[in-house]
């Protein structure tokens, strides 16, 4: 598991290399494909359509690492795992978990595009 749920040091340290600007465009992208991305997975847990909550949740882990949310994205490799195995109920339980844990992370990343 994560040691951290998030890593301020890994957006300051990426934004010391692309520049603020950077930093909120990486941030936009993530805020805005969020919702489609939640979507997706509730979705497919509600649709039995276990293909479609894997590779959501794959996109997550890497867009959210990548941001330093290693919460969200640890979460989102336990659900990628559930659905590999098609497993509903436990998908369920860890997304009930991301929902919480990505809205914390959302808040984290509005709050680091007002830094410079």
């Amino acid at each position: 598991m994560y040691k951290k749920a998030i890593d301020s040091a890994l957006i300051e340290r990426m934004a010391s290399f692309g520049g603020h600007e950077l930093k909120v465009q990486l941030i936009d992208m993530f805020l805005d494909k969020m919702p489609e991305r939640a979507a997706l997975i509730n979705q497919g847990i509600l649709n039995k359509e276990a293909d479609s909550v894997e590779r959501t949740a794959h996109s997550l882990i890497s867009s959210a690492g990548n941001l330093g949310g290693f919460a969200v994205s640890d979460l989102a490799v336990e659900l990628e795992a559930a659905a590999m195995q098609a497993d509903y109920p436990k998908m369920s339980s860890i997304n009930q978990k991301l929902i919480k844990t990505v809205d914390e992370f959302q808040a984290f990343l509005i709050q680091q595009k007002t830094l410079s």
